[in-house]
């Protein structure tokens, strides 16, 4: 407090009497750096102007003490507060004028600012003044956006305690009527700092005085969570800073919007990582780049063989469509020729094996009976593995189980399973080849069954053979050999004309006696017919003419009978 003030008030309390009320005040004329009528604005000096009325009361105002406090509910900080006497002439009135303040720490506590003043020889305030007559000045920071502070009066000059004006002799001491407390909001009208109005600034928030809005949006750059895309509301639904209008993961946040594969889907929400979510031929949502049948709608994406081809679409069923070893677009699992392109599948013999690579066209090739990778229907050898299908006779039946090597199994005249060419009896059936001379040639067909004579040489051609034929030279299938020494009847003639066959060395009485004996007197037939046929006519009886012949021969010089055959 300055040695004026203390003077001052001394002078005061001289005169100090018990005060009365008149029609006297104090009141807030006008306050300089409003935003609105209850709201300060921050960031520009904010002035209190102050009133003194004094009308009405008959008598000059000799002297005054009057404090003001700026206090603050809610913390509010402000620049200290400064007092001071407006232009009205209050040197004309007054001898002493004085200003004191009591300062808080810089707003944190309510401020003080007093205006006293006094006369000596002064004429004092006249009875009707009425104008500004004090002035608080102070600021506050867009910090102290939103909080209050009010301005209200305050006790002076302790013990006091009162606002006082003295009047003097008449009237004596009057405490004025004062128009608060007067409170307002405080109100940063330009909260990023950037000379551009908040109610106007189209990114209150940020600083930005050039206010670039790309999108015309009416929200700028600097604030827009889409600051290429118009979207006035800036909804951001999953509340990631990235507004849903240019969000690429709009249901889940993710701020970076990281976007792998640059499909324009965010890696948070990609359906398909990879693969451009947007290409979905089928419409059946899951992107063509993971779906199993892209061309056919299958939201289920079922799989029964789980060869990543879907049922909708797989080619093959039950097998993986994706292993094609010929490339024929025919999957290996259902290809009829795997191994070579058949794109048609042609399979004339119905055999499930295809053309192109059939092993035994026209025969069914899964059958082969003997596994040695040859079909039945080819196979030279089907009940005996024989992969090389050697064939060293060329007769269609390989060497494995050839019945008749060397020869043409085909061929079996008799049928009797045995080939021709081992057959011991080819023109016979004789399935059990018995050949009891063991010469080669079975029992059924061999004209000596007990003779070996592999060549069945037969002379006579009378189905005995020459080795077993008692009678080589003539035929006679009957071989009968009434004599039973070996030769057969038909071949008996030793000696044509020895009609008794009694084997002597020449034809004699003993022959003619038997051969009359048989023709007059019933005698016994000859043993060999063809002795007794002396003259070799070869009729079928012995006649007059035999004996004729044989006895001009024994008697008469005639010709010997012909020889035997």
């Amino acid at each position: 407090m300055t040695k004026r003030s203390i003077l001052l008030l001394v002078a005061v309390c001289a005169f100090a009497m018990p005060a009365t009320t008149l029609p006297a005040s104090v009141s807030l004329d006008h306050v300089d750096g409003l935003y609105a009528p209850d709201t300060l604005t921050t960031g520009v000096p904010i002035v209190f102007h102050l009133r003194w009325t004094n009308t009405g009361v008959g008598a000059p105002l000799k002297g005054f003490t009057n404090g003001f406090k700026l206090h603050s509910t809610d913390g509010a900080l402000w620049t200290p507060i400064v007092g001071d006497t407006a232009a009205v002439g209050l040197g004309d009135f007054y001898d002493l004028i004085v200003s004191v303040n009591y300062y808080g720490v810089n707003g944190s506590a309510a401020d003080t600012v007093a205006l006293a003043a006094a006369v000596m020889e002064g004429p004092g305030m006249p009875d009707g003044f009425d104008a500004v007559t004090f002035m608080i000045s102070t600021e506050f920071g867009g910090d102290q956006m939103g909080k209050t502070v009010c301005l209200d009066s305050a006790s002076y000059f302790l013990p006091v305690g009162l606002w006082l004006w003295a009047y003097g002799t008449g009237v004596g001491n009057v405490v004025p009527d004062w128009s608060g407390p007067h409170c307002y909001t405080i109100f940063n009208p330009d909260v990023d700092g950037d000379g551009v109005d908040d109610a106007i600034d189209n990114c209150p928030g940020v600083y930005n005085p050039n206010q670039t809005d790309t999108d015309d949006d009416q929200v700028g750059d600097l604030c827009d969570n889409c600051p290429s895309d118009a979207n006035q509301d800036q909804a951001d639904g999953d509340e990631d800073t990235v507004g849903d209008v240019c969000d690429n993961c709009p249901a889940v946040a993710n701020a970076d919007q990281e976007d792998t594969d640059q499909d324009g889907v965010g890696d948070s929400c990609d359906v398909c990582p990879g693969h451009d979510d947007n290409v979905d031929t089928d419409s059946d949502t899951v992107p063509d780049g993971c779906d199993n049948c892209p061309t056919v709608a299958n939201t289920d994406q079922t799989d029964s063989d789980l060869d990543g081809v879907g049922d909708a679409c797989d080619i093959c069923p039950g097998h993986d469509d994706n292993v094609d070893t010929d490339s024929d677009t025919v999957p290996d699992g259902c290809d009829n020729c795997p191994a070579v392109a058949n794109t048609d599948q042609s399979d004339s013999d119905l055999d499930g094996v295809g053309d192109a690579c059939d092993i035994c066209p026209g025969h069914d090739d899964n059958v082969d009976t003997d596994s040695d990778t040859v079909p039945d229907g080819c196979d030279n050898c089907p009940t005996v593995a024989n992969t090389d299908q050697s064939d060293s006779d060329l007769d269609g039946v390989g060497d494995a189980c050839d019945i008749c090597p060397g020869y043409d199994d085909n061929a079996d005249t008799d049928g009797d399973t045995h080939p021709d060419g081992c057959d011991n009896c080819p023109t016979v059936f004789n399935t059990a080849q018995e050949d009891l001379d063991l010469d080669g040639v079975g029992d059924s067909c061999d004209n000596c069954l007990t003779t070996i004579n592999p060549n069945q040489e037969d002379i006579d051609a009378d189905a005995i053979g020459d080795s077993c034929d008692n009678c080589i030279n003539v035929s006679n299938p009957d071989q009968a050999d009434s004599d039973g020494d070996g030769v057969g009847d038909a071949c008996c003639c030793r000696t044509r004309g020895d009609v008794n066959h009694d084997d002597g060395p020449s034809i004699d009485i003993a022959d003619l006696i038997y051969l009359v004996d048989y023709m007059f007197n019933e005698g016994p037939e000859p043993l060999c017919f063809t002795e007794a046929d002396i003259d070799a006519d070869g009729g079928p009886t012995i006649e007059i003419g035999d004996l004729i012949y044989l006895v001009d021969y024994m008697f008469n010089d005639g010709l010997p009978p012909p020889d035997c055959p």
